[in-house]
């Protein structure tokens, strides 16, 4: 017998039962072209911190309720939204490539992929920002939903954080240990 429907329930949009789906969409909205260069200017700029406070954030967001953004809830949010406005690539769809993959094939030290999975809380999201600058410094493309949704869920649902970071490393070292491969070395 399903849960009963509460006021609270029948009032929250359906596509915000999900984080994944609210990032995705974010992303959806951060490539798409309607949004215009100023307004991603603004995503892309500054810290999470600055992001928070401009109103292409809260645009882009406008479909959470309040209790995900109650608490430290929107400087994660902003911090997810800064990683997915970095990597956007207006006119494109978002890219299907894992992030890890993407980290390795754009040469990211494996030191800093190391600080990277290893850091928590702000460390943490300050360093999401630079792994998402580096991308984009290298022009790679890659999904950058496991990278925002970290953002979101580390320290908080530590069991999805995990698989989040174990994701992350998984796509990493697969392109560095095909790489001796491709080319006939061991």
């Amino acid at each position: 017998m399903p849960a009963p429907t509460t006021a609270l329930d029948a009032a929250r949009p359906a596509s915000d039962n999900s984080d994944r789906r609210q990032l995705a969409r974010v992303a959806r909205r951060l490539a798409d072209p309607e949004l215009g260069t100023g307004a991603l200017a603004s995503i892309r700029r500054g810290d999470p911190a600055t992001v928070s406070r401009q109103p292409t954030y809260h645009r882009l967001l406008r479909e959470l309720d309040d209790a995900a953004l109650a608490g430290d809830g929107a400087l994660r949010w902003a911090a997810a939204v800064h990683v997915l406005g970095i990597l956007a690539r207006p006119g494109t769809p978002p890219n299907a490539r894992p992030t890890g993959e993407a980290l390795a094939a754009a040469g990211l030290p494996e030191s800093r992929l190391a600080r990277l999975l290893a850091s928590r809380d702000e460390a943490f999201r300050d360093q999401a920002v630079l792994a998402a600058r580096f991308l984009h410094s290298r022009d790679e493309a890659c999904s950058a939903l496991d990278l925002a949704e970290l953002a979101l869920v580390e320290g908080r649902r530590e069991g999805r954080a995990d698989q989040l970071r174990h994701r992350l490393a998984r796509g990493y070292y697969q392109v560095l240990d095909a790489a001796p491969a491709a080319s006939g070395k061991d």
